[in-house]
Order: structure tokens, then sequence, then C-alpha cells
């Protein structure tokens, strides 16, 4: 009987010990990490934008180190995903360990029209010459 007083306290004491050990587990660098990505110009659905990630968010990627970021910088613009790897700036291995987090977004590219060619004499529309 008296081993059973001292058995159910210890049990409770190890659940509660190790209950409170994945608290104890987590570094600060792992939250700083996400603190890091959070605040970072990742869009809302937290893909990083290939044309317009700075160095260290590129790095954030699993398989992308400073080189790779450089190279991924410098080899902009990309129209998609895939320029990554037509372009050879990075491995297949690598790519296919990024696709899901990245992103081109379509932007709407307006071609700038020309400006008109005023012609001596000739008044443009609506309005009159200096002459008349």
């Amino acid at each position: 009987m008296k081993v059973h007083h001292v058995a159910v306290p210890l049990i409770l004491s190890l659940a509660i010990l190790l209950g409170g050990l994945p608290s104890f587990a987590q570094t600060p660098k792992f939250q700083t990490a996400r603190v890091v990505v959070a605040s970072s110009k990742v869009s809302g659905d937290g893909l990083i934008d290939l044309n317009r990630a700075s160095k260290e968010q590129l790095m954030t990627l699993r398989g992308i180190g400073a080189a790779e970021a450089e190279k991924i910088i410098d080899g902009r613009p990309y129209g998609s995903k895939s320029d990554l790897r037509k372009k050879e700036i990075i491995p297949a291995k690598t790519f296919y360990k990024i696709i899901n987090k990245v992103k081109v977004p379509l932007e709407k590219i307006e071609k700038a029209k020309p400006a008109k060619a005023e012609q001596p004499g000739v008044p443009e529309k609506g309005k009159k010459s200096a002459q008349n």
C-alpha cells in the first residue's frame, strides 16, 4: 500500500515534466526565423516573388544559399518559375525543392504610346491654330 502512495505522485510528476518539455525544446533561432519571414515582403499567399525578393528572402528557401540567391537576382526578370531552369540559374534538385514556395506574378505591361508629332500649320482636334 505504501508503494501505491509513492508511485502515483511519481507518475504524475513525470507526466507533468514530460508534458512541459516541448516548450523547452523550441529554440529562439527558430522563432526568430518565423518573424523574419512573416515581416518580409512575402505575399499574402506566403509565396516569395522571384522578381522582387531580396537576397535574404531568397536565402530562406530550402537549398538556396548566398551564391544561389545572387544568381537568381542577376537572372531577373523572370516570366515564369521554369525560367530558373531554362536560364540554368539553379540545379533541378533545388528547383523542385522551392517550386511551391515561389511565384512569378503576371504583371500588366503597358506599351508606351508614341507621342503625336505635331505638324506645323495643322491644328490638333478641338484646338484652333494661332494663324486664324
